[in-house]
């Protein structure tokens, strides 16, 4: 996805995973699995 500077993006690929791209905070995505 597309970085934004003023938002962060959060997608689910699955019920597990969230991948969240912090933009210009952070230039690697960090994926949380939900409890």
């Amino acid at each position: 996805s597309v970085s934004d500077s003023t938002e962060t993006e959060c997608a689910n690929p699955n019920d597990l995973v969230i991948i969240c791209d912090l933009g210009r905070l952070n230039p690697f995505s960090i994926f949380r699995v939900k409890n």
